[in-house]
């Protein structure tokens, strides 16, 4: 028999919001998950490439927990040389290798 393998559920969560973004920066997701994602976009060249723009949340208790505000913050966690393979096939090897 052999030993089960125990799934650590809040990678997994991980792992699938950022299959979902990359997924929008390929165009390949449904427009409504599209709009939901903003790139953080300046006339300066600040640092970081591929940044999202956090959405202004108006309670800390449900605005906070969002899909929309979580997605958006572990992306820009990410780190850039992670970012910048968004829309390729490198990006999933990359973030396999991700501890979080």
């Amino acid at each position: 028999m052999e030993p089960r393998t125990c799934v650590n559920m809040d990678a997994l969560t991980h792992n699938n919001g950022l299959t979902l973004w990359n997924s929008c920066f390929q165009g390949k997701a449904p427009l409504s998950i599209m709009n939901l994602i903003k790139t953080r976009d300046h006339k300066y060249n600040l640092r970081g490439k591929n940044i999202l723009s956090l959405p202004k949340v108006n309670s800390t208790k449900h605005g906070l927990n969002s899909f929309k505000y979580y997605a958006a913050k572990q992306w820009n966690m990410l780190p850039e040389e992670v970012r910048d393979k968004a829309g390729t096939k490198d990006f999933f090897k990359l973030i396999r290798n991700l501890d979080f």
